[in-house]
């Protein structure tokens, strides 16, 4: 097996572990009761946010790296952050 080949299992394995999260979080939603370190899923489930704050979240869903909801502020988690979270926390409620 060549450095290509291994790459490229590596990258999938990943990609992989990070759909497992994204499932595993409650998705984001308005009116959502968080608190600060806190994660949750984008409301297409494609990327997952830390909460920064605690709070209510409001009515703009996160996007971008850095994102205030008009009740929490949000973080774009990633993979690492992630991966962390999936082998020291249970999925959030």
């Amino acid at each position: 097996m060549d450095a290509t080949m291994q790459g490229a299992l590596y990258r999938n394995r990943r990609r992989r572990q990070s759909r497992q999260i994204l499932q595993s979080l409650t998705p984001w939603s308005t009116g959502l009761v968080v608190t600060a370190g806190q994660y949750v899923s984008s409301e297409n489930g494609t990327a997952a946010f830390k909460a920064t704050t605690s709070g209510t979240t409001g009515a703009t869903a996160p996007t971008g790296q850095t994102t205030n909801d008009g009740g929490v502020i949000w973080v774009r988690a990633d993979i690492q952050s992630l991966l962390q979270f999936l082998n020291t926390s249970p999925p959030t409620p």
